[in-house]
């Protein structure tokens, strides 16, 4: 209970941060189900500013619930705010497409446009929601109850940046609750057994309570590996390789003619992540290499020299003159880009300037234009 109190600690103070920094618009995410006036409720002068009147069938916007079971909520006349019952207030949401019905019981068939309320949106990307049959929604027994997937929910547009936050501090909310109620039936069993003979029931009741904890512990475990893969899938992508730049001449491994071919970046682009490629033997034909491409050297198709082995093999003996003449050339070539990036290397220390190296003898290619750099 103690470590999920903590965690929800850290995890509340993350998303607040977060939602400083997003500019709230109002959304209509709410709709009153039971009518409350603070006066019916007998609240006081002052209280009274801090609560918020509202009908029935009323669009609210539903900033947050607390755990103390009221809803702070937004009416679109005049930018009324205030504390609503939670038990007033229900969260509705819009099907973004079809999810048709599955052999699984729990799961809920929805239609796209349909609207439904959502009773909770767990960690695990499901929302438990109900489905109101007719036009009975304040009618209990009109509603059909079920899972369904939350990417295909809407949702105030400013819970997308903190929206496993959330779901993360529903799901502790809940573990802390269900932590509490078996402590307390522990202290109770404690106290009934003081003074009891040994073949007295006390034993089924440890039983029951031991078997509780172990679900919490699981629900806990849970919760930190969707906390993981949350940190996971937020953190930034590794950099690119220093060579990797705009302009750059490197080579693509050709799996189907087994040999590295001669290429240009030609554009790097950073928010699409994406890389052109076109080929120095016909600029006509062009690749796209995504950034992750580099997340596995092995794999990837650039690289920035030839690996030696090809070269020697290329010179082996027994080799025939025209042979022997290509690989030669080839080796002056991976030379030339041997000793550019030599230059650029001292050129960023030293300061060199770039006419300096355009007039270096190793700038010349083997069709005897100056190569670039």
């Amino acid at each position: 209970k103690q470590a999920a109190i903590a965690l929800h600690q850290a995890v509340s103070r993350e998303a607040a941060q977060i939602d400083t920094s997003v500019v709230h618009t109002w959304y209509p995410n709410g709709l009153v189900v039971e009518a409350f006036t603070a006066v019916d409720f007998g609240a006081t002068e002052v209280e009274q500013g801090c609560l918020l009147d509202v009908g029935l069938g009323e669009r609210l916007d539903v900033a947050y619930h607390e755990a103390s079971g009221w809803a702070w909520c937004m009416a679109e006349e005049q930018g009324r705010k205030g504390w609503v019952p939670a038990t007033s207030v229900a969260e509705v949401a819009c099907v973004l497409e079809d999810s048709g019905p599955t052999d699984d019981s729990t799961v809920l068939a929805v239609r796209r446009g349909e609207e439904v309320r959502v009773l909770c949106r767990h960690y695990s990307g499901w929302a438990l929601c109900q489905q109101w049959v007719g036009n009975a929604r304040q009618t209990p027994q009109a509603y059909q109850q079920g899972w369904v997937e939350d990417v295909i929910l809407s949702d105030h547009p400013r819970n997308v940046s903190t929206k496993q936050h959330r779901a993360i501090l529903s799901g502790l909310c809940r573990l802390s609750e269900e932590a509490a109620k078996v402590e307390t039936n522990f202290f109770k069993l404690r106290i009934q057994g003081e003074g009891k003979s040994v073949d007295d029931d006390s034993t089924a009741g440890i039983d029951s309570i031991y078997q509780q904890v172990l679900g919490l512990v699981e629900e806990y475990r849970s919760i930190c590996e969707a906390m993981q893969h949350s940190l996971l899938s937020r953190a930034e992508p590794a950099p690119l390789p220093s060579w990797v730049c705009g302009g750059r001449r490197c080579f693509w491994k050709s799996k189907a003619k087994n040999a590295f071919m001669r290429v240009t970046l030609r554009k790097v682009c950073s928010e699409r992540r994406q890389i052109l490629v076109t080929f120095d033997a016909d600029p006509s034909a062009q690749k796209v290499v995504p950034f992750e491409a580099f997340d596995d050297p092995d794999s990837c198709p650039l690289h920035r020299q030839k690996p030696r082995r090809q070269e020697q093999s290329a010179r082996g003996e027994g080799s025939p003159p025209a042979a022997a003449l290509e690989a030669d050339e080839a080796a002056q070539d991976e030379l030339a880009d041997d000793l550019r990036g030599m230059i650029e290397d001292l050129n960023s220390v030293t300061g060199t300037s770039s006419t300096a190296r355009s007039c270096s003898p190793s700038s010349r290619s083997s069709s005897g234009h100056e190569a670039p750099v």
